[in-house]
């Protein structure tokens, strides 16, 4: 049976957050790949389309 090809994980963080730092730590732990987008969220971009 073919195995699919893992899909990346965008994963949005904040820098300072303490919960962001924690699911960095369980993903680089169980090996899941992912790319880490760093949000400014002091500087609204949040808010900002995308």
């Amino acid at each position: 049976m073919p195995t699919a090809q893992p899909s990346t994980l965008t994963f949005y963080s904040f820098p300072l957050s303490g919960h962001a730092h924690r699911v960095a730590l369980m993903l680089s732990l169980l090996d899941v790949p992912h790319r880490k987008v760093d949000v400014d969220l002091r500087g609204g971009e949040h808010k900002r389309p995308a």
